[in-house]
């Protein structure tokens, strides 16, 4: 049903079906091996990453970080394994990416 983006440290981009109709806390915790998730916002996506995974000693995603500095510039790493959903909607669910949409990002990222 719900479609989502992992983006790992080795350089994978991976679709993931939830399921389900929304992506929901545990997900994103068993996604990203935290407990403490950090919220990045991206051009028509959001970014959910470990809070801590620089004191956790995690590697640079360098995929998440090209992402990042398309929107905020090149400012700061992002590390460990990330997953991208698309906006939420007006009742804070986390909404999928329609199989448009995640050819376009894979595209974004994607580029040799």
């Amino acid at each position: 049903m719900a479609k989502y983006l992992k983006i790992t440290t080795r350089g994978e981009v991976l679709t993931i079906d939830t399921g389900d109709k929304y992506a929901n806390l545990e997900f994103l915790y068993s996604q990203t091996m935290s407990k403490t998730i950090e919220v990045v916002r991206l051009n028509g996506a959001t970014m959910w990453l470990d809070e801590e995974g620089k004191l956790r000693g995690r590697d640079v995603n360098t995929i998440a970080t090209d992402l990042y500095e398309q929107t905020y510039g090149p400012y700061d790493l992002i590390v460990g394994d990330v997953i991208l959903t698309a906006d939420e909607d007006e009742n804070g669910n986390l909404l999928g990416f329609s199989d448009e949409q995640i050819e376009e990002i894979a595209n974004k990222v994607l580029v040799p």
